[in-house]
């Protein structure tokens, strides 16, 4: 039979049992605290891995300072987009007091004035 006649039905699809060595070893487990990346499995039920995956302390604060330095870096630039957007605002609502303004002396008529506080908000 040559490679072009292999179909589905020519494959064997039987299981063979493992015996001898193979079926005593335990397969490794991926571990992210090795070395090598692997490390055995407990043969015993109870017992537990020594190399266990986690964040130490030390890697927590790091992480946390950095955050902490982002924080303060972004925070003052923040506000001053929040400062400049509250200015523009104020510009507005004074652009259109005084088109309302203008609109009024021209109906009316008559002179209108215009007084600002400053103590207030």
């Amino acid at each position: 039979m040559s490679r072009r006649e292999i179909t589905a039905n020519t494959i064997s699809t039987h299981w063979v049992p493992i015996t001898g060595k193979a079926a005593r070893a335990t397969p490794p487990i991926l571990s992210a605290g090795s070395e090598s990346g692997l490390s055995q499995a407990p043969s015993r039920p109870g017992l537990t891995m020594t190399n266990r995956s986690g964040f130490t302390l030390l890697e927590l604060l790091v992480v946390l300072v950095v955050i902490s330095l982002a924080t303060a870096l972004v925070a003052p630039a923040f506000n001053r987009g929040l400062d400049n957007f509250r200015g523009q605002q104020h510009m507005r609502e004074l652009a259109s007091t005084l088109r309302n303004l203008r609109r009024e002396a021209i109906e009316t008529g008559r002179v209108v004035a215009l007084a600002a506080d400053y103590e207030t908000d």
